[in-house]
């Protein structure tokens, strides 16, 4: 018999899911770095959660992901198809190609997902609930700011704890303001400055104005401290479950505690400026005590009185400095020090000249 041809042999299938498996680990790659790098989508995100906008959020973040997603999974598939697999007859391009574009589109959800994970799970009330009134809180604090509304962004029990704060917040942002400007009227540090105590007959209003300063920080210190209780009688009262209640009162109390040393430092520097200014001005209202202005600095008759003098002016700037330092990092924590920006206090620039002989008459 003659033999005209002779059959095909069948198709010997070729595994090609490794190419589709690391070509999807890159791309999803690809989309992890994607939005790790993209810088507030963590903050927006948090704010979302929050402020119950999550619909909102997914549906801004899918508008501006999806093109790039496709784009990139397009080419990744040309590139696995026309290079690596060009040899081998694939009739399931159409599934590479999805494979991929899911790869890209949860690589690019995938850190969101984690950051919204800890959020959910791993901040507490309190913190959840700061995160809904940020931006109404960052914007209160400016010195022309508007007044913190106390009503809340988020909803459910969420937004009672919101209010609470807000409630706290306002008040102290409102008493912080109001003391900058009393010491402000009161030309605060400013009237000790050498040029301002040599004035005739200023002494003993200088020294008047220091114990209103030191009247000024009791009252506002006490009114600090009663401010966190009402706010933590607040908390306490809340119609929320008891188990998220007695959350909310473990850390509200640990907040304040953390605190409590930026806290207590701050009123205690204030007062001590208050002090060293008092001090200042009574050495300079000794009877026997002889000094005169030179320029722009004080001079004194002998060098003990003008030791003393410079010892009171160097603790009064080292404590104008700290005053900075420790209400900005209160300025972090609605339960700190203070809820301005970092005080207006600055440091004066009294002469201390080491040459003694040449500031003595």
């Amino acid at each position: 018999m003659t033999e005209f041809g002779q059959a095909r042999p069948p198709r010997r299938k070729v595994n090609t899911w490794p190419q589709v498996i690391i070509a999807s680990l890159v791309v999803g790659a690809w989309g992890a770095w994607r939005t790790i790098v993209k810088p507030g989508q963590g903050a927006e995100l948090g704010s979302a959660l929050a402020g119950g906008n999550l619909d909102l959020f997914v549906a801004g973040w899918l508008g501006g992901a999806l093109l790039q997603v496709t784009l990139a999974a397009m080419v990744v598939w040309v590139v696995m198809t026309f290079v690596f697999l060009r040899k081998v007859k694939e009739d399931r391009a159409g599934r590479n190609l999805g494979i991929l574009w899911l790869a890209a589109l949860l690589g690019s959800a995938a850190p969101l997902l984690i950051v919204g994970a800890m959020l959910t799970f791993g901040a507490g009330p309190i913190q959840t609930a700061e995160r809904s009134m940020t931006a109404d809180v960052q914007a209160a604090l400016g010195p022309n700011g508007p007044a913190l509304s106390t009503t809340p962004r988020a909803g459910g029990d969420t937004g009672q704890i919101e209010r609470v704060l807000r409630t706290l917040i306002a008040g102290r942002i409102a008493d912080e303001k109001a003391l900058q400007t009393a010491l402000k009227d009161l030309d605060f540090p400013n009237f000790v400055k050498p040029a301002a105590l040599a004035v005739p007959g200023v002494l003993p209003k200088s020294e008047q104005k220091v114990v209103r300063i030191k009247v000024l920080i009791e009252q506002f210190r006490a009114r600090q401290d009663m401010r966190l209780a009402q706010a933590r009688a607040g908390l306490e009262a809340l119609t929320i479950r008891s188990s998220l209640r007695e959350k909310v009162l473990s850390d509200y109390d640990s907040l304040v505690e953390t605190a409590r040393f930026d806290r207590t430092r701050y009123w205690d520097l204030l007062y001590s400026s208050a002090f060293e200014m008092q001090q200042m001005i009574r050495q300079l209202r000794r009877p026997n005590g002889r000094w005169s202005l030179r320029g722009d600095a004080m001079t004194f008759t002998n060098d003990a009185d003008l030791k003393a003098y410079n010892a009171h002016a160097t603790k009064l700037n080292s404590i104008l400095a700290e005053i900075q330092a420790v209400s900005a990092r209160a300025y972090q924590s609605p339960v700190g020090s203070t809820q301005t920006k970092p005080s207006d206090a600055r440091t004066i620039d009294f002469e201390n000249d080491p040459n003694l002989d040449e500031r003595l008459k």
